[in-house]
């Protein structure tokens, strides 16, 4: 973790050889074991339009552990930076968006700072998935407008706000709440910020053979999603590459594609 800090009063994740995701196949994450752990990079820019922010996070017994992206006045943070506002996601153990009730069985996300919904709140959309012992991957999608913000959970929407005040990303962080000394592991990899501002669209081609419709794409860097319904809850087909090949199995299937 050559390149991460240790944010001011907390104390550092280690390297650990128990967990690994991303790449597959390679040996080390970064370990979680206390509330004090949280570390960040700043970003050396200020990022703005369309853009995601991935963390895989193993969740094992800690109760808050989560990463988060941050936009500061400054250009990035230090302990004097003046926060505009954060966005973060994973598992905490309560909520504090107005009208939300804790959840336990799902994961959650938090706005920081209004104007627009703001707090911890659960993401609980419809198909969102349960917590479960493991790995599994978290982004926070910010889209073209700059105040709409999506937090999904395994691919599948989680949760979505619009009317979000828009302040460019500077700093991102892994870790838990960089106070107390509440014993608890989890494990962090895979952490990714990128920005699609200047991604055009590609075709989806859908053609019939026998029993079954295969779809074509020519950019890799666009990942294959589906639902049951054209306005339903999309998610990633694991492993899906082009071309893909999707049987007869019910009624109706939607496709899309979606940018990395």
């Amino acid at each position: 973790m050559a390149n991460w800090s240790v944010m001011s009063g907390a104390s550092t994740l280690d390297w650990s050889a128990t967990q690994n995701q991303v790449p597959g196949g390679a040996t080390y994450s970064a370990l979680m074991n206390s509330s004090l752990d949280k570390m960040y990079p700043n970003l050396g820019m200020e990022l703005s339009g369309r853009s995601v922010a991935t963390f895989y996070i193993y969740d094992s017994t800690a109760t808050r552990a989560y990463g988060e992206v941050r936009s500061y006045v400054e250009a990035g943070y230090s302990p004097s930076a003046t926060l505009q506002n954060l966005y973060a996601i994973g598992k905490s153990n309560a909520v504090t968006l107005a009208g939300e009730i804790y959840d336990g069985t799902k994961y959650q996300g938090r706005i920081a700072i209004g104007p627009g919904p703001n707090g911890w709140f659960n993401l609980n959309a419809p198909g969102a998935p349960s917590r479960s012992p493991g790995w599994h991957r978290f982004d926070i999608r910010r889209l073209a407008d700059g105040v709409t913000y999506n937090f999904y959970v395994d691919g599948v929407l989680g949760r979505s706000f619009t009317g979000i005040a828009n302040f460019p990303w500077d700093t991102v962080t892994i870790g838990s709440v960089a106070a107390g000394s509440s014993a608890g592991d989890a494990y962090f990899d895979g952490v990714e910020i990128a920005s699609f501002s200047g991604v055009a669209a590609v075709p989806l081609n859908i053609r019939l053979v026998n029993d079954a419709v295969v779809l074509t794409w020519s950019n890799a860097a666009f990942r294959l999603q589906s639902s049951p319904a054209a306005s339903g809850i999309y998610a990633d087909i694991p492993g899906a590459t082009s071309p893909f090949t999707n049987a007869f199995a019910e009624p109706q299937r939607f496709f899309r594609l979606i940018a990395n």
